[in-house]
């Protein structure tokens, strides 16, 4: 099994909880966690609050999962030089985020961490998580090596891309995961983070939503969070992977249909909230070629 000491940046999110629970099951590695906090026993109580449930993820506290205190937003200095692999999850993906605070910690946060990484003498690799996105307005056939678009749909489409600049024009040995827009795990569909589509969905069983501006036949470019960590996970490791980027998405035919999400919701609805969510309009708007641009 590989091994190493590993940083993982985001830890408490969706993805960096699910990279972690990897981690430490195929891997023997010692795993360092950020966590913004006072002290490492705040940050320790504050994984245990985050990680309920999963008992695995809360044993490994303080034993092969070790806190450290840090916030991405400003400067970093790391205490352990022995590093050997860094997991960069963290990232602002909420819809009604304002571009200051994408920029914070999309742009200036990536800075900072691969700042901190490019003085660890160790290191063997730097993986940054991206977005599929950052194709922007581009269409057709997105490759891996395909230059980065300068337009875009969102300003968080944009600020990943800038991100991804800061990394490949550093001195680290990196590689870049694209997922798709990231949703809860494939076999129990259990999700920590509700952004992306799950704010949609929100708005709908709050009947706050009755328009979409979409096709209901519209694909919707979603990817379970266990494949993405699995991945991310798995190319941490690989040696040949050095310098590449790696789109993380399903194949078009698998994409479910705007209508066929929002008809497994309302039916979820009546079984489980008992509640008639009631049936939206689709009026497509030729900007909006695809759901998850955020």
């Amino acid at each position: 099994m590989a091994e190493g000491k590993v940083l993982v940046t985001g830890a408490t999110g969706l993805l960096g909880t699910e990279v972690v629970a990897q981690l430490l099951a195929t891997t023997n590695s010692i795993i360092l966690v950020l966590v913004r906090a006072q002290s490492e026993e705040e940050a320790a109580g504050r994984l245990r609050a985050l990680w309920w449930g999963d008992d695995t993820l809360i044993h490994a506290i303080g034993k092969r999962v070790q806190p450290i205190t840090g916030d991405i937003t400003l400067p970093l200095e790391s205490q352990h030089m022995d590093i050997t692999h860094v997991i960069h999850c963290a990232a602002e993906t909420g819809l009604q985020k304002s571009q200051e605070e994408l920029w914070n910690i999309n742009v200036d946060g990536t800075r900072h961490v691969v700042r901190m990484a490019e003085l660890l003498p160790y290191l063997q690799r730097f993986t940054y998580v991206s977005t599929a996105y950052v194709a922007g307005t581009q269409s057709g056939i997105i490759t891996e090596g395909a230059p980065l678009a300068t337009q875009f749909y969102s300003q968080y489409e944009q600020s990943k891309a800038e991100a991804e600049k800061i990394v490949r024009a550093s001195t680290l040995p990196y590689i870049i995961c694209r997922p798709g827009m990231i949703v809860g795990n494939s076999h129990t569909g259990r999700t920590r983070n509700f952004n992306t589509v799950y704010y949609v969905l929100k708005l709908m069983l709050q009947d706050k939503l009755r328009v979409l501006p979409v096709s209901s036949t519209q694909t919707v470019n979603v990817i379970p969070v266990d494949y993405v960590a699995q991945q991310v996970t798995r190319l941490t490791f690989v040696p040949e992977a050095d310098g590449r980027t790696f789109h993380l998405t399903a194949p078009a035919t698998h994409l479910p249909q705007v209508g066929e999400l929002v008809e497994a919701v309302r039916t979820w609805a009546r079984q489980n909230l008992h509640i008639d969510v009631a049936k939206p309009i689709y009026l497509p708007m030729p900007i909006l070629r695809t759901i998850g641009k955020h």
